[in-house]
């Protein structure tokens, strides 16, 4: 079975198969080699992904899950895409992480968390994401920010704006 085919049964697991020309068209739905590469399944009014729906692509450097209606993700969702470096999952609307969900990623650049209601983080959750360099947390509910940001050493812009930050120490920023 090649990609193209693959993204059909996405799709269809999502019940979204109608839409499959569309997300075909998209720019950053791409493919090398017949590999998928780039996938972009941005406002197809998603509420749920199924562990394990991912699994399959894993050449891919690009996903964007954005503008949907997400309100959890299992963990374990990205386990299978180990060159992953790009991943958005902004305005939909997570309250939560799992714990362990990103440590699957050691090539992820740029994490895209932006709007959704989030209120809080496990302190390790980007725990092994060392080549991560731009990181948007805006737009959530957050009073404090998880303490494993202080080790993403290649970090060089994170978006922090439109959350009620709580600043208990100016040192600390």
């Amino acid at each position: 079975m090649n990609d193209r085919e693959e993204l059909l049964i996405i799709l269809q697991r999502l019940g979204r198969e109608d839409r499959y020309e569309e997300v075909l068209a998209r720019d950053a739905t791409s493919f090398e080699d017949g590999f998928m590469v780039s996938l972009d399944l941005g406002m197809l009014e998603l509420d749920t992904l199924p562990l394990g729906i991912f699994d399959n692509l894993q050449k891919l450097n690009y996903l964007d899950l954005g503008l949907n209606d997400i309100h959890s993700l299992p963990n374990g969702m990205f386990d299978f895409l180990p060159n992953l470096e790009f991943l958005n999952i902004s305005g939909n609307r997570l309250k939560t992480l799992p714990m362990g969900i990103f440590n699957t990623l050691p090539n992820l650049k740029a994490l895209g968390l932006r709007n959704n209601e989030i209120k809080e983080l496990n302190d390790e959750i980007f725990q092994g994401l060392q080549k991560l360099t731009h990181l948007n947390l805006a737009g959530n509910n957050f009073n404090n920010l998880p303490r494993s940001i202080e080790k993403l050493n290649h970090l060089e812009e994170l978006s922090t704006g439109e959350n009620p930050l709580l600043i208990e120490d100016e040192d600390e920023i």
